[in-house]
């Protein structure tokens, strides 16, 4: 996996299927945990606008990983969308020294709820730009869906973990096996 912001964001939807079958970008508590995991001030009340625009922002970024994984590139109308999230927050940034290396640290010149939606923003976009986007995948696995980063060296593989490759291998087993004594 990778340590992006954007992937921890996304793959949020295996909460709605799995476990106790929650909707994380809901709950205060654990948005709390992952902002403060990411280093995201938020001090903001969540409304139930604000849930839906996470909701809804997942969604989209979902779709958009969705389309990379098909070998396909974003859309003209995407990358503008993208663009005009990227516009709403004015972002500072500091030269910092740790453990002998120098980097850049960034910061919101105003910690308001357009810096939370651009670090989820900036992050996916740290992805395109940082990592091969036809390596981004979701999990073939049906009732898994994670998108994961395939560092296989023949770029093919389909599944998060070889837990969902066991799981899809099985089940078609099975299948074949149930067809095969049905027919007989």
């Amino acid at each position: 996996m990778l340590n992006l912001l954007a992937i921890d964001f996304i793959n949020s939807q295996w909460y709605n299927t799995h476990e106790d079958m929650f909707e994380p970008l809901r709950d205060e508590n654990w948005l709390a945990m992952m902002f403060k995991l990411w280093n995201i001030p938020a001090a903001f009340d969540l409304t139930e606008a604000r849930s839906s625009e996470l909701i809804e922002l997942r969604e989209w970024l979902y779709s958009l990983i969705g389309d990379l994984s098909n070998n396909s590139r974003l859309q003209d109308e995407d990358m503008q969308k993208i663009n005009r999230h990227l516009t709403k927050s004015l972002v500072k940034f500091n030269l910092k020294h740790y453990n002998g290396k120098y980097y850049l640290a960034e910061s919101a010149v105003k910690s308001d709820w357009n810096w939370v939606i651009n670090s989820i923003i900036l992050s996916f976009t740290k992805l395109l730009i940082e990592y091969d986007a036809s390596r981004i995948r979701i999990c073939d696995n049906p009732e898994c869906g994670i998108v994961f980063y395939d560092r296989s060296k023949s770029r093919t593989k389909k599944f998060c973990h070889s837990s969902c490759a066991n799981i899809v291998k099985v089940r078609r087993y099975r299948a074949k096996q149930n067809s095969s004594i049905s027919g007989k």
